[in-house]
Order: structure tokens, then sequence, then C-alpha cells
């Protein structure tokens, strides 16, 4: 893993952050925005510069699928190669995840932009948290997405990243979360992977049902989100 990345895959600073200006107070609840159901909640990261293990990425993301499966797609690539897992979520894990989400109200974070004074160095990094859920039941989009930065859940919801991770990690160790681990990859050569139980995995279009062994978020036949599936 990179010595740059935590547990939950976000950039952390080497030293606290120094703020510019104050912080806001965390929003009064009153003003958050109503939303659907949480159809996705997860953050990626990456680091850049000219550093030993600079540059990389990865990603965490747990997705509710149209067939009423919940997924999760854990992603890193760096000088060693690619690698993807996917697991299959048991409700009870997937419901204890949405009800963190809420009880948090990660949400009520969006717009919030925190100035913070900037170190140059010969490296950097990013991080977001994004959310994604289904507002059409409310007369809104049923994709509709929230990006908060890293460095905004840091200083409000310092403990959430790790708190995802517990779950997670228990529901690992317990057996329950199964999925299948993908080999690392230097050359571009399809993924054989190494199975913990179960088979390979395939993207299939929710809309035309279009299949692919490329684990693709959108379909590229028609431009409709797929879901993944265990073979």
């Amino acid at each position: 893993m990179d010595n740059n990345l935590d547990p939950g895959g976000c950039i952390r600073s080497w030293q606290p952050y120094i703020y510019l200006t104050p912080p806001p107070p965390f929003p009064d609840p009153e003003k958050d925005q109503p939303h659907g159901p949480l159809i996705g909640f997860g953050w990626n990261s990456s680091s850049f510069g000219m550093t030993v293990f600079s540059q990389s990425s990865s990603k965490s993301e747990v997705r509710w699928q149209t067939d009423g499966s919940v997924l999760l797609v854990e992603a890193a690539e760096n000088f060693s190669g690619k690698r993807e897992a996917f697991y299959r979520v048991p409700p009870e894990t997937a419901e204890k995840l949405r009800e963190l989400v809420a009880a948090s109200r990660l949400a009520a974070l969006d717009g919030i932009s925190l100035q913070t004074q900037q170190t140059f160095t010969d490296a950097g990094g990013s991080c977001f948290f994004s959310l994604r859920f289904d507002d059409s039941a409310i007369g809104g989009s049923p994709t509709r997405y929230v990006s908060i930065p890293g460095v905004v859940v840091d200083h409000y919801l310092p403990d959430l990243r790790n708190e995802v991770d517990d779950i997670l990690q228990a529901c690992k160790d317990a057996g329950e979360c199964v999925g299948r681990d993908g080999a690392a990859q230097t050359d571009g050569a399809p993924d054989a992977g190494a199975s913990n139980g179960s088979a390979a995995v395939v993207s299939v279009c929710t809309a035309c049902g279009f299949r692919s062994e490329e684990k693709r978020k959108f379909c590229p036949e028609c431009g409709a989100f797929t879901r993944i599936e265990f073979l």
C-alpha cells in the first residue's frame, strides 16, 4: 500500500491542517437538503509528484445496484500495477452503512470549502468523498451526486472513514462480504484474478443488457449505467 494512504484510502497530511480562515460551524439540521435513498458511497484519492510512491490512486465504493444487490469495489494503482476487488455486501451490512452515513449528516457538508495553508513540495495529492442518491421519488434526479473534499470530512467527521472501514472489515472477517480479488496488472492484460470463493465478474448494462468482461461503469453500447454480476 502507498505510504501516503491511510486504511480508509484517502490522503492524510503529514502535519495538521493550518486553516487560513476559521472553519464555519457544522450546518444546522434544519438546513439539510432532502434526499432519497443512498445508492452510492465512497472515496477516491490520488497522489502525484517525484517522490517514491507518489504516483498512485485508490478508491473504495459501495454501490446499491438496480437488481437489489449491493457491491463493494476497491481499486488501487501505483508503480507496481493495478488491482481491483469486488465483494457482495449482505443487506445487514449495507443498512449499517446507510444508517452511519445518514447519522453523520455527511451530505450536509456539500458546498463547504475550507481554505488551508499550502506547502509546496515535489509531491501532492487530493481526496474526495462521493455520495449518490436516488432523488426521483422527491422530484429530483435518479442519480444525484454529492462530492465533498477530504479536508472537509477530516475536519468535521474525522472518525467517519475508520467507522466505515471497521464495518466492512468485520463483514470480510466474518466471511459475509464475499467476492473476488483481481490480480495486479502491469501489462494491460486481462485480469486473471485469484478467487476467494467466487468466479469472475462481468458488467451488465441495466438498460440494454450488454455484457462485458471489462468492468465498466457505463455501457459502451448505449451509455446507461451497468451493474456487476458474479459468474
